[in-house]
C-alpha cells in the first residue's frame, strides 16, 4: 500500500515595523499606551507580514476598535494612515491574509489613546457647570438684592409720606382744636360772669364743661404729641410716660419713682406701636391714682437680651383682677397689648398692684417696619 503525503500548511506571520506621529510631535507613554495630544492625533502604523513560500500573495486585513467593529477586506497596503481622529482609546489589529484566505497565525496590534481638548475634559465641564450655577445664583441674587432695594425706596417713599401727613396733621389737628378749645373756655368764662353767684345748678354745669374742655385737651394733647414723627422713638415713649406720671402726682403726696434703662440702644417705632404702649400706662397711672390709694408709684424698662419689659409697680390696695372694676379699662389694656403682639400681665393684691407688658425686640423693628 503507498502512502500519501499531504503538504502541511504554513500560515503567514505579521508584525508592526513602526508607528509614527505628526512630525515635531512629542508623544507619551503611559503603561505602555501611546498618548497623543488632541492637536497633534494624526498617525501612521507600518506593518509587515512574512510568507517565504509565496511573499507577493500576502494580503492585509485591519481594524481600528473604537471606531470600527469589523475587519476590512483584505488590501495589499502595508501600512495605514489616520488623521482628525476624534478623542477616545483605540487599538489598531491587522492580519496578514494568504489568496488562497490563510489567515496569519497571529494579530499585530498597537494601542494608542488621543487626549481629549482642555474643553471636553471632566474636569472643564465640572467648572462650567459651576461657573453656569454660580451665574444663576448670582442673576438670582441680584434679582432678589434689586426687588429688596425696590421694596426698601418704596419703603422710604411711604414712610416719608407717612411723616409729612402726620407732621401736617398734627399741626392742623393743633392749630383748629386748639381754637376751638380756647373759643369754648373764653365762651364758658363769659357764660360764668353773666350768671348769678346763686345759681349753683348751671354754675355745676359750667364746671362740667370746663372739666371735659380740659380731659378733651389732655386727651388730644398725648394724640398729637404721638402723630409728631420726631416722638417715634422708644425712649420718647418711655420719657412722655415718665413726665405724664410725675404731671399727674403734681400737687398729690404720691411719691413717683422711674429708672429706665435701654442700654444706649436706640430703636425706633411705629405709630400703632408707641400709641398702644402710651395708653396702657396712662391707663395704669390713672388707675393707681384713682383707685389704689398708693402712696409710690414706680416705673421701669429695661431692655436685656432683646426683651423690653415695662412695669408700673404701686403700694396701693390692690383689686380682684378676676373681677376688676370697669373703671380700671383691664380690657382695654390687654386689648392694646394683642395690637403690638406684646405680653401683659396685671398682678393684684393687699400689697399693691404691678403691670408688666412684655415685648420682643424684633417685634418692636417688624412693627417699625411695618
Amino acid at each position: 500500500m503507498e502512502l500519501t503525503l499531504i503538504p502541511k500548511k504554513v500560515k503567514p506571520y505579521i508584525y508592526i515595523n513602526s508607528v509614527s506621529t505628526t512630525p515635531n510631535s512629542k508623544p507619551e507613554y503611559v503603561e505602555g499606551v501611546l498618548t497623543l495630544p488632541y492637536n497633534h492625533n494624526r498617525i501612521n502604523i507600518n506593518y509587515t507580514g512574512i510568507y517565504l513560500k509565496n511573499p507577493g500573495a500576502l494580503m492585509y486585513r485591519y481594524r481600528l476598535i473604537g471606531l470600527d467593529s469589523k475587519f476590512s477586506q483584505p488590501g495589499s497596503n502595508s501600512s495605514m494612515n489616520f488623521t482628525a481622529i476624534p478623542a477616545g482609546k483605540y487599538k489598531f489589529e491587522v492580519k496578514a491574509v494568504t489568496k488562497d484566505g490563510l489567515s496569519s497565525i497571529n494579530t499585530a496590534s498597537v494601542s494608542f489613546e488621543i487626549l481629549p481638548p482642555y474643553y471636553q475634559t471632566p474636569l472643564f465641564k465640572f467648572c462650567i457647570v459651576m461657573l453656569i450655577l454660580a451665574l444663576i445664583l448670582f442673576t438670582v441674587y441680584t434679582i432678589l438684592m434689586f426687588n429688596e432695594r425696590k421694596r426698601k425706596l418704596r419703603l422710604k417713599i411711604k414712610l416719608e409720606e407717612q411723616f409729612k401727613i402726620r407732621k401736617q396733621t398734627a399741626e392742623d389737628f393743633h392749630d383748629d382744636l386748639g381754637n376751638k378749645l380756647t373759643r369754648i373756655t373764653v365762651l364758658s368764662e363769659v357764660l360764668g360772669s353773666m350768671i348769678d353767684k346763686d345759681d349753683i345748678e348751671k354754675r355745676n354745669i359750667l364746671k362740667k364743661i370746663h372739666c371735659n374742655v380740659n380731659e378733651l385737651y389732655s386727651g388730644t394733647r398725648d394724640i398729637l404729641w404721638s402723630l409728631n414723627p420726631k416722638n417715634d422713638s422708644l425712649d420718647q415713649v418711655l420719657n412722655h410716660i415718665k413726665d405724664f406720671g410725675q404731671e399727674m402726682v403734681n400737687e398729690t403726696p404720691i411719691l413717683f419713682k422711674f429708672d429706665i434703662d435701654l442700654n444706649n440702644k436706640y430703636t425706633k417705632l411705629s405709630l400703632d406701636m408707641s400709641r398702644n404702649i402710651l395708653m396702657i400706662f396712662k391707663e395704669s397711672i390713672h388707675n393707681s391714682l384713682k383707685h389704689a390709694k398708693a402712696n409710690v408709684i414706680n416705673f421701669e424698662a429695661k431692655l436685656n437680651n432683646g426683651m423690653l419689659l415695662i412695669t408700673l409697680q404701686d403700694d396701693g390696695i390692690g383689686f380682684d383682677t378676676k373681677n376688676p372694676n370697669e373703671g380700671h379699662g383691664m380690657h382695654n389694656m390687654y386689648v392694646r397689648a394683642k395690637r403690638i403682639n406684646a405680653d401683659l400681665n396685671i398682678i393684684s393684691n393687699e400689697n399693691g398692684t404691678s403691670v408688666l407688658l412684655l415685648v420682643n425686640f424684633s417685634t418692636l423693628k417688624h412693627f417699625k417696619n411695618a
